[in-house]
């Protein structure tokens, strides 16, 4: 069995957010936790084990343990994941989201705030655009590789 990556610590606020890193590619790819995650207990599945080491075949992968669960600290105040970035992220998060989801009317209320409220220009969600379209293409790569649904 491969070792598992080490675990390092980044500062934000008032905790440290433990993270991993593996994998040399052309992009970076950041897998978000579900609602409980801890960075070393998910090696342990020899399934998960598998997934994670294919994915870090082309990409960087990086993975981390939200605030309170896992090996991150839980931090002074009560937050949701959402309430953890900046607004410029939260509304990077919510017009990718509206996008893979296809619920276009958000999509659009959403960008047209990013413009407006966030200081985006159209450049900004035209990579958002791209960011999504490499997703779903990943996902079909993962879908073949690990011939189950992504």
């Amino acid at each position: 069995m491969a070792a598992i990556p080490a675990t390092r610590y980044v500062k934000s606020d008032d905790v440290h957010i433990a993270y991993q890193m593996l994998g040399e590619g052309s992009f970076d790819l950041l897998l978000v936790p579900g609602f409980v995650s801890h960075l070393e207990a998910i090696w342990q599945s020899a399934g998960r084990s598998v997934l994670l080491r294919r994915l870090a075949s082309f990409c960087r992968l990086i993975l981390f343990d939200k605030r309170g669960p896992g090996m991150s600290d839980r931090g002074s105040q009560h937050r949701s994941w959402i309430l953890t970035g900046d607004d410029r992220t939260r509304r990077v998060l919510v017009i990718g989201t509206m996008m893979a989801l296809a619920k276009w009317d958000e999509f659009r209320m959403n960008a047209r705030a990013a413009f407006v409220e966030g200081g985006f220009t159209a450049d900004d969600v035209k990579e958002i655009t791209l960011q999504q379209a490499m997703f779903k293409l990943a996902a079909g790569v993962l879908t073949e590789i690990c011939q189950a649904p992504a």
